[in-house]
């Protein structure tokens, strides 16, 4: 089976890599490979199961984890969205803001 997958940040496409991992009884499996330019990527030759799929960025600088069932035929199609948070500083001197303060993180 193939899975096809685009991974996506903030709406657009992440540079990511992506590694699948099949864990059995009998056998385990394990894929990597990485995003395009497009933020796509495709896994072929996958085992009927389900598969872990860890997304990674740099970019992003996050991991999402999530589970794919894989059929004996066919193409899996999956969308991979990374989290987004946005944080507002305000510097105060008592309760006034300070005009140009500088936060880095």
């Amino acid at each position: 089976a193939v899975l096809h997958g685009k991974v996506t940040w903030k709406g657009k496409p992440a540079s990511a890599s992506v590694t699948a991992a099949r864990l059995g009884p009998s056998q385990s499996s394990r894929r990597s490979t990485g995003t395009d330019a497009t933020g796509s990527f495709t896994m072929e030759d996958l085992s009927p199961g389900r598969w872990q799929v860890t997304v990674s960025s740099q970019q992003a600088a996050l991991t999402v984890e999530e589970f794919v069932d894989m059929l004996a035929t066919g193409e899996v199609h999956k969308e991979f969205v990374l989290p987004s948070a946005e944080l507002k500083v305000a510097v105060l001197q008592g309760d006034q803001p300070v005009p140009g303060a500088k936060v880095y993180a």
